[in-house]
């Protein structure tokens, strides 16, 4: 063993202790080696099952490094995934075109170049032209920031290829094909020639938080690569009779509307409808719920927020029991009787800011808001779909199998903590497991890699 290796372990180790001595905080084992990795400075690919924390991983590192006063800026594909990351969206961040991308970044973006380290959230859903831009950009701002003597911008991505891929539309596609001169598929960011000069350490988190049950561990995993072993399993211990507070998951938006639009017409109470007020800038993947939302009491809900009282999270399933202009009232499954009043979206960029530290000035990022969306936190919850389903946790779910897109199904079934509180609309078949090839590759390289980095230390 190279005697780096030596050093660098002891270094490692020392870390996980210092963490575990004076942070307190509760990290398994894979969660502690992924902090001290994104703490020593590396370019880092965060990624793992569902559920195994990695958010929680994030989220504390994130603090971390603003305490010590590092410009981080963080960013995800859409409004909501950057809104729950506290972050924007990467066409914000980067002032990326929305179309295909088929040409270089003409500037560099101030934030871009002021920032200290780059967190991409969700990157399984950065399609391979944003995340051309985003590597293009950020070389072009390591050039710039050499030339100040400054250290080249930490790269870190988190996300799970095996979830949902990128928004990719046929007429999209045929420009892209096109450019990069071959059927890109599913035009994953691992894709990219640049995914290599970033140089990652590969860090895949192993240890399940969310569930208990190692059986159904099991299973899930092998759902996640399409191992068709987990059907029997599956379909054997799912519950036989329909959950009667579950959400139903389905793949399609028509499913949904067309579920929610019944249940709520099957109420035989007052039509509510409340509107948002909006400001400034706001797009329509930044809402976090409906425009025109309409309820009645004894309506199925879905909490958006997370209490800062901890009386609900962001998922939390409950029903109305009385509505007022300003003020609805919901119980919750938990069994807690809650009163929610509108709550006010920020949308936000970033934007550089000089400080006078002694004598020297120095650019710090900071948050502006530039938009703002108003709105009860909730939204009818008889169903929703996979794609806005994922990142949640749901004591009870129905889920119809019939999937579409890689992943779909996987991130459905990974939403309950028990397969005992899971109904299965219908059977899974095995046409229903569908995980990319080209996925299954590159978690076989990169497993690979991790295994002879855990061996060296």
């Amino acid at each position: 063993m190279p005697y780096f290796w030596y050093i660098w372990s002891y270094i490692i180790n020392e870390r996980i202790r210092w963490i575990r001595k004076d942070d307190n905080m509760e990290f398994t084992e894979g969660q502690e080696r992924a902090y001290s990795y994104m703490q020593s400075g590396f370019n880092i690919f965060l990624s793992g099952e569902a559920g195994t924390g990695k958010s929680y991983v994030l989220h504390q590192f994130i603090n971390e490094q603003r305490n010590a006063g590092k410009n981080v800026l963080v960013c995800a594909p859409s409004g909501i995934a950057a809104i729950h990351v506290s972050g924007v969206t990467i066409h914000r961040a980067f002032q990326a075109p929305t179309e295909p991308i088929i040409r270089p970044p003409a500037k560099i973006p101030p934030t871009v170049e002021a920032a200290d380290i780059l967190v991409v959230d969700e990157i399984s859903m950065c399609r391979i032209d944003l995340f051309d831009f985003i590597a293009r950009t950020v070389q072009k701002a390591d050039n710039k920031r050499k030339k100040y003597g400054k250290l080249p911008i930490q790269v870190i991505v988190v996300g799970d290829f095996c979830q949902l891929p990128p928004v990719l539309l046929d007429k999209d596609k045929e420009i892209l094909d096109e450019y990069y001169h071959e059927d890109i598929g599913n035009a994953y960011a691992f894709q990219s020639k640049y995914w290599e000069k970033f140089q990652f350490k590969n860090i895949v988190l192993s240890d399940i938080v969310r569930q208990k049950d190692m059986a159904f561990v099991r299973a899930l995993n092998q759902a996640r690569m399409g191992d068709d072993q987990c059907v029997a399993y599956l379909n054997k211990n799912s519950t036989t009779f329909p959950m009667s507070n579950g959400i139903y998951i389905y793949s399609t938006n028509r499913k949904v509307k067309e579920l929610n639009a019944r249940q709520l017409d099957a109420i035989k109470m007052p039509l509510w409808r409340f509107e948002s007020r909006e400001r400034g800038i706001v797009n329509e993947t930044d809402r976090m719920t409906e425009r025109t939302l309409e309820l009645k009491t004894g309506a199925r809900v879905m909490m958006l927020t997370n209490d800062i009282s901890n009386k609900w999270q962001n998922g939390s399933l409950g029903t109305i029991t009385n509505i007022r202009s300003e003020q609805i009232s919901v119980h919750l499954d938990s069994g807690i009787d809650v009163n929610i009043k509108p709550y006010s979206w920020t949308i936000e960029r970033y934007v550089v800011v000089e400080q006078k530290v002694g004598k020297n000035v120095v650019k710090v990022l900071e948050k502006e808001e530039i938009g703002s969306f108003e709105q009860f936190p909730i939204k009818l919850a008889y169903a929703i779909t996979m794609h806005k389903s994922q990142g949640q946790t749901y004591d009870q779910a129905n889920i119809s199998p019939e999937a579409w897109a890689p992943g779909q199904l996987y991130v459905a079934l990974s939403r309950v903590k028990e397969i005992s509180k899971m109904y299965l609309l219908s059977e899974i078949e095995k046409r229903h497991l569908l995980t990319a090839p080209e996925v299954k590759q590159f978690y076989q390289n990169i497993e690979s890699d991790f295994s002879q980095m855990v061996l060296e230390f």
